[in-house]
């Protein structure tokens, strides 16, 4: 009886912790979210970081944008990170601004952006941003996240992208470049 109740208490925790995320491309779109444009491929095997995809996103002379789009306003309410790995390519250094377009009801109240670190040559990085920074907390709505790159290098890659509860993500252990 003390291992069942062992074994019922860690599959409970698992699941708490699987509640709190919305994934929101892991192999395939995932909970309505699609990518609204052409510059990513998400189909894409050759650099992956988990599972048998990510998304390649191309770059052209002009600064490139990414956009995640979902045509349901997602609450992030139970959501404190937007986390996700991205990859440098051969070249490098890109500068990425990811922007979140915030609505409040059917109102569009503001769109935030946070700009990151140039991104490392050949290697997978785990990005984690708080919602906070974005000022997206208790109550707002996302529906789309966009990625924009400078010109930098001819593309980069994302994957395992999702909204979650820091407090009950899982460690994650970095792949091999």
């Amino acid at each position: 009886m003390y291992r069942l109740s062992i074994a019922l208490l860690i599959a409970g925790a698992a699941s708490a912790a699987e509640s709190n995320r919305q994934l929101i491309f892991n192999d395939t779109w995932q909970n309505g979210w699609f990518e609204a444009g052409t510059t990513g491929d998400p189909s894409q095997k050759e650099i992956i970081h988990t599972g048998t995809t990510a998304i390649k996103v191309l770059m052209d002379s002009q600064n490139t944008i990414f956009n995640c789009f979902n045509t349901k306003a997602v609450p992030t309410d139970t959501s404190t990170t937007l986390s996700f790995w991205a990859h440098g390519s051969d070249d490098g250094g890109q500068v990425l601004k990811i922007y979140l377009r915030q609505l409040d009801g059917e109102k569009d109240v503001a769109t935030s952006i946070q700009t990151l670190k140039p991104l490392v040559k050949g290697t997978w990085q785990k990005i984690s941003l708080s919602l906070d920074e974005f000022k997206a907390k208790g109550g707002t709505r996302i529906n789309s996240i966009m990625f924009q790159g400078d010109d930098h290098a001819t593309f980069w890659m994302i994957d395992d992208l999702m909204l979650e509860d820091q407090a009950t993500a899982p460690t994650d252990t970095p792949a091999k470049p």
